[in-house]
């Protein structure tokens, strides 16, 4: 079988690409809201895991409406959109040198 894995990510790797503490990425697992997997007690995140949070958290917001999402201020979801768009750049510069 010659099929290729992708990497799997740490905890801290995924926290830190999406600019969240751990135990908020703990809880997000806890609630189903992002994809994992256990290998005995390891917790460990496929890119494909962290792709498909953020796209089921993406909202496309029109240039005129500048009020902040609900329960997340101005200033945290700017935060956020740098964190996807850091990420998502990230992810190129991998698949740019031949990594999954």
């Amino acid at each position: 079988m010659s099929e290729k894995f992708e990497p799997l990510l740490l905890e801290r790797e995924v926290a830190d690409l999406l600019k969240l503490s751990t135990r908020t990425l703990r809880n997000l697992r806890q609630r189903g809201a992002i994809g994992y997997v256990m290998i005995g007690s390891s917790i460990r995140y496929t890119n494909k895991d962290v792709e498909a949070f953020i796209e089921r958290h993406r909202h496309e917001r029109s240039p005129s409406d500048h009020r902040p999402t609900k329960n997340m201020s101005s200033r945290s979801s700017k935060s956020l959109s740098r964190s996807v768009t850091e990420f998502e750049a990230a992810l190129e510069e991998r698949r740019s040198r031949g990594l999954p």
